[in-house]
């Protein structure tokens, strides 16, 4: 879209942030099935009902196991797990996960590697809707954290002028004169004063915004993600992005680690990268790059009939950050201020064939506001 060319990244073209839509206009065949796609949605609905029904009667039995921590913490996995999978089959979704490697002298570990991370450890995955939150929270119990960051700096000041007008004849859009929002760099860093765990609601709540999550002064205070890793009982999900993403391609990582070393120690680093097919007239997507409430998400996932296919790729453990074999100087200088982040961006845009931008958070936080306003204003 024209009117948001300030956001595209300039030296990819791509548009980390802006919601991806159908190709085609609906056609005849979209309107004839619509009967077909409320009965689905009745039907899915009913399920999913049943289903959240089945699980929290027997995961309130499953209670009275609590002084015995050997049977009760399996039992709590199996059982959250099991509701996971059984939603995401009521809902059509085919989740393939595959550990790939990306260098070919190391594919033929694969055999022998196994992605498992442990209490401790740290998952970095890029951030693109909510089905990735739930995924590794069912499977490896793993503990949601939020970052805690700095307000970004105010944009430039031609930024922050008004709109330049533009006639159809210089945008190529016809004799209409259009307004456009002055052009946006990548905007400064700010700071991440540090993590918050959440629990799952809250972060499938952030799902489509930006920081700062915690906008009251009491809920600033963060706590290094060191601190909150040594005491976690399952593995940190961390997504550096700190923002969703169209999957399209990377944003830029935050220094969210610090002055970390690398290979680190103590702890094992996982990668992951998830990606989505794109949306056709009867297969809604399943990114969410901007905000959405609980029905405008759930009703098309509901009315679908076309499977929604989630790929799921994990980087060998061999070419881990944490892997003592693993040469940081490949991918980091000497002046980079986050060596594990920087290395985790590079990991991660090779396992799952993306481009990396340079726009990060704080640009995705001029975009909502924009974004909004264009909203407001329809």
């Amino acid at each position: 879209m024209e009117k948001f060319s300030a956001y595209r990244d300039p030296g990819t073209g791509i548009h980390p942030f802006l919601p991806p839509t159908a190709p085609n206009p609906a056609s005849a065949r979209h309107y004839a099935l619509l009967p077909v796609r409320a009965v689905a949605a009745v039907l899915r609905a009913a399920l999913l009902l049943a289903l959240a029904t089945v699980w929290a009667a027997v995961r309130l039995l499953s209670l009275l196991l609590t002084p015995i921590p050997a049977l009760y913490a399996p039992l709590a996995k199996g059982l959250d797990a099991a509701l996971a999978q059984s939603c995401f089959l009521v809902l059509g979704f085919h989740i393939t996960s595959e550990l790939a490697a990306i260098n070919r002298s190391k594919a033929k570990d694969l055999a022998h590697a196994r992605w498992a991370p442990k209490g401790g450890d740290l998952i970095i995955c890029n951030w693109v809707g909510w089905v990735e939150i739930v995924w590794f929270a069912a499977k490896y119990r793993a503990t949601l954290v939020l970052p805690v960051a700095a307000p970004p700096a105010p944009p430039a000041a031609a930024a922050q002028g008004s709109p330049i007008s533009s006639t159809g004849r210089r945008t190529g859009t016809g004799s209409a004169a259009i307004s456009l929002p002055p052009p946006v760099s990548a905007q400064p860093r700010a700071p991440i004063l540090g993590f918050r765990p959440v629990s799952l609601l809250q972060m499938l709540a952030a799902v489509g915004r930006a920081p700062p999550f915690f906008p009251r002064a009491e809920h600033q205070q963060g706590e290094p993600l060191e601190e909150i890793r040594k005491r976690a009982k399952g593995p940190v999900l961390v997504f550096p992005e700190c923002t969703t993403t169209n999957g399209r391609a990377l944003a830029r990582f935050a220094d969210v680690f610090g002055a970390s070393t690398v290979p680190p120690k103590g702890y094992h680093v996982w990668l992951a990268c998830v990606k989505y097919e794109a949306p056709t007239n009867l297969r809604p997507t399943l990114t969410q790059p901007t905000p959405a409430t609980l029905p405008r998400t759930l009703l098309p996932l509901l009315a679908s009939l076309h499977p929604q296919a989630v790929h799921l790729r994990q980087l060998n453990p061999a070419e881990s950050p944490s892997a003592q074999t693993f040469l940081a100087s490949s991918y980091v200088t000497e002046a980079a201020r986050d060596p594990l982040a920087e290395c985790a961006a590079a990991l991660v845009a090779q396992l799952g064939r993306m481009r990396r931008t340079g726009l990060g958070w704080e640009d995705k936080v001029a975009f909502l506001e924009f974004w909004g306003r264009g909203r407001k204003r329809a």
